[in-house]
């Protein structure tokens, strides 16, 4: 039985509200994938994600260049009965860098 469309989306919300860190998936120069772990702020009202790399960081330089990147928010293992039955959503987000 498919869950109601507001059911889903409080379940997302709820994942998304609490989990401080996302999977940040980014394509360098020749095209191949590099991720990695990065902490993440959410705005629920305009529904975008926000988060700080260092320059240091290769995905810093990915980021610049505004592809499409990957994002991935993954619930606790602790709270799954399955390791891999773990609640998780993806998202291809548009890219605006700050460089600060």
């Amino acid at each position: 039985m498919m869950e109601s469309t507001e059911v889903v989306a409080a379940e997302i919300s709820n994942l998304i509200v609490n989990t401080q860190t996302m999977t940040l998936a980014t394509l360098n120069s020749a095209g191949v994938p590099e991720a990695s772990m990065a902490s993440f702020i959410y705005e629920a009202k305009s529904h975008q994600f926000y988060t700080a790399v260092s320059a240091l960081s290769p995905h810093s330089a990915h980021l610049a260049a505004k592809k499409p990147t990957g994002i991935m928010i993954i619930g606790n293992e602790q709270g799954a009965s399955h390791v891999l039955g773990r609640k998780r959503v993806s998202y291809t987000c548009a890219v605006s860098y700050t460089h600060l």
